[in-house]
């Protein structure tokens, strides 16, 4: 297994929880290479996330992408996201060209099964397998030219052919294209690699993927949302509830937040708790904030249309004035 991830160094205690619970749900693997993009990691925490590799018999990588990301943010608007989620445009040039299957992490993850059936797929000819986000906003889907017919996806897990990715020079590709139209794209470096990648992407079931939020709405709010979603099929959203193999917490429930009541932060309390940095990365001052997001996490099971209301106020608030997109 290769696996990749591109974290900033305030996220290093979440990419040490993934890392840890990827190794401890992994031990079958015969290898396991772990890779680290990044531009600012401190010497502490590259020794915390040895460690952790080290414990489990792991090899792990760290490399430098300072001198593209310091050339590529003079010319790019990353938004509100850091320069460091722009790590992984350069994979094609940073990481060994040995390499056959990679996999793509977002760090605010939490492995929860094996991985093995990921890098025995069929990929079908495809660049890229990921996960779709039918509750993206449509707004973002006419700012990069697709209708809403068709999938967008969630880059927070991607399956890479990595030697086709090499030799369709993906990597620099991104870079254009970001170049191109960054100031515009709400999701930044996620709109990218939808835009580029239409059409070499492939589905992965949502169990590889899991939007914590996701837990609240129902299969057929979510198909009604993108009628692409119907490819999914409501038993394996079903399963990816119950058991989902990479939990992903997105959106304003985070499992280190104090007062947070997200449905699967046990999980995340577990693995923390087993890692180096037991004890660290809780925030607090968002208790009332969040209290108030679950409920409207709680209404929207009973009322969906409430949650379209909100999101709708949310685009026109902050999504339009990027993107310039009006919904009809």
């Amino acid at each position: 297994m290769d696996v990749v991830y591109a974290p900033g160094d305030n996220y290093a205690v979440y990419t040490g929880v993934s890392i840890y619970s990827l190794c401890a749900q992994n031990r079958s693997a015969d290898n396991i290479n772990i890779y680290i993009i990044s531009n600012n990691i401190s010497a502490e925490n590259k020794k915390k996330l040895t460690a952790i590799a080290e414990s489990f018999e792991r090899n792990i990588f760290f490399t430098d992408v300072s001198e593209e990301l310091e050339k590529f943010g003079k010319q790019t608007d990353a938004g509100s996201y850091g320069i460091n989620v722009f790590g992984r445009f350069f994979m094609g040039k940073l990481l060994p060209p040995s390499i056959d299957r990679l996999l793509y992490i977002d760090c605010d993850t939490v492995i929860n099964g094996s991985l093995s059936e990921l890098f025995e797929m069929d990929m079908e000819g495809k660049t890229v397998c990921a996960v779709p986000e039918p509750t993206i906003y449509k707004s973002v889907l006419k700012s990069i030219g697709f209708s809403e017919a068709e999938p967008y996806f969630n880059a927070g897990v991607l399956l890479i052919d990595f030697k086709k990715w090499v030799s369709e020079d993906v990597s620099g590709r991104l870079v254009d294209y970001y170049k191109e139209n960054g100031k515009r794209l709400f999701c930044a470096d996620q709109d990218a690699i939808n835009y580029v990648l239409r059409g070499e992407t492939g589905m992965l079931s949502p169990e590889f993927n899991f939007f914590t939020n996701y837990k609240y709405f129902s299969y057929e709010f979510l198909k009604k949302e993108s009628p692409s979603y119907g490819d999914i099929g409501k038993a394996a959203f079903e399963r990816a509830k119950t058991s989902p193999r990479i939990i992903h917490y997105l959106g304003t429930e985070r499992p280190w937040l104090r007062g947070n009541l997200n449905p699967y932060r046990k999980i995340y309390r577990k693995w923390l708790e087993l890692s180096p940095y037991i004890g660290q990365g809780e925030i607090r001052g968002r208790e009332a904030e969040l209290l108030l997001f679950h409920l409207m996490e709680i209404i929207t099971v009973l009322c969906p249309f409430f949650r379209k209301c909100i999101s709708g106020y949310f685009e026109r608030k902050y999504v339009i004035p990027r993107t310039g997109e009006a919904r009809k």
